[in-house]
């Protein structure tokens, strides 16, 4: 499973319209350091989702069409990922190779689980405790930063 740099954009632009005022798609990549190239593409993509909506004119820009508790991340992912599978051989019918000579395989069964507890993970995970750096304990997470002493 590889979280492309696409889905990453995604979130991050999320994070820009988390305030659900309207902005513009330029003061979005530049707030969020996203290349222009990849906005519209990624922005028609959650509108589409209805994540976000779309503001024509003068003024427009995009605007959060949902709140940031009702969009999980898996939900981003799952806009802008081709597939979010651990290994090819656990969607094939007939398995790998290896299955049939065990009568099943052990590590398409752990793959399995993993898969499982991530995607459930991501689906627990909504935008709104990414937005605001809440862990999954439900304590806030905090950034720290080396300050330069005041010597």
């Amino acid at each position: 499973m590889l979280i492309t740099r696409e889905s990453e954009y995604a979130m991050r632009m999320v994070r820009a319209l988390a305030d659900n005022e309207v902005r513009a798609v330029r003061k979005i990549c530049d707030d969020e350091l996203i290349p222009h190239k990849w906005a519209y593409k990624i922005l028609k993509k959650m509108e589409r989702a209805k994540i976000v909506k779309a503001f024509h004119g003068a003024n427009g820009g995009y605007r959060l069409d949902m709140e940031l508790s009702q969009i999980s991340m898996l939900d981003i992912l799952g806009i802008n990922e081709n597939t979010l599978r651990f290994n090819e051989c656990m969607y094939s019918a007939n398995g790998c190779m290896h299955h049939g000579k065990t009568g099943g395989c052990e590590i398409r069964r752990e793959l399995g689980r993993l898969e499982t507890i991530i995607k459930t993970a991501l689906s627990e995970r909504t935008m709104d405790m990414v937005v605001e750096a809440i862990e999954p304990s439900g304590a806030r997470s905090v950034c720290r930063t080396s300050q330069p002493s005041a010597d």
